[in-house]
């Protein structure tokens, strides 16, 4: 009867264990790197980013998820984009997700909680991997000086167009 539980219990561990010897190196990583995100309300952004595969085996891109704080909404854009493997020691940049700002929102930085996160899903020769990438949205207004400049050149614009109008 003892026998049997530890043979049992030997077959247990080699389970749980079976998904680290596939990845017989244990080397492998994954990097992402996200490009700076700022701009204003209404706007919509692209962001780019880069994943890198540091280890030598292939890495599958299964997936992606995507969460974002209001008054951000995000379209995902990952698996439109990205290669379905990328091979060891190999990195890809391309458009990840695009970011709306609502045109109400107001100035500031957001996701500085860590409630906007990039989650990628993938695997190593079948052994799955995840990576959370946090990240924040800069929502600028526009420079006093740009505002100043628009509504001089509407107001030349308007004089010269009334100047015209008054002549014969």
């Amino acid at each position: 009867m003892n026998a049997r539980i530890v043979r049992i219990a030997a077959v247990a561990v080699a389970l749980c264990l079976a998904p680290l010897a596939a990845r017989a190196d244990g080397v492998d990583s994954v990097t992402i790197t996200l490009s700076a995100i700022s701009g204003a309300p209404g706007a919509t952004v692209d962001v780019m980013g880069t994943i890198t595969n540091s280890g030598p085996d292939t890495l599958s891109l299964d997936g992606d998820d995507l969460t974002v704080s209001a008054p951000l909404t995000a379209t995902a854009e990952f698996l439109n984009n990205a290669p379905f493997t990328l091979n060891g020691g190999a990195s890809a940049t391309f458009e990840f997700f695009e970011i709306t700002i609502n045109p109400g929102a107001a100035p500031g930085v957001y996701g500085t909680d860590n409630s906007d996160v990039f989650s990628f899903f993938g695997d190593f020769n079948g052994v799955p991997i995840e990576d959370n990438v946090n990240f924040t949205v800069d929502v600028t207004t526009p420079e006093p000086g740009t505002i100043l400049l628009l509504v001089s050149g509407l107001a030349g614009f308007g004089l010269i167009r009334r100047h015209s109008k008054v002549m014969p």
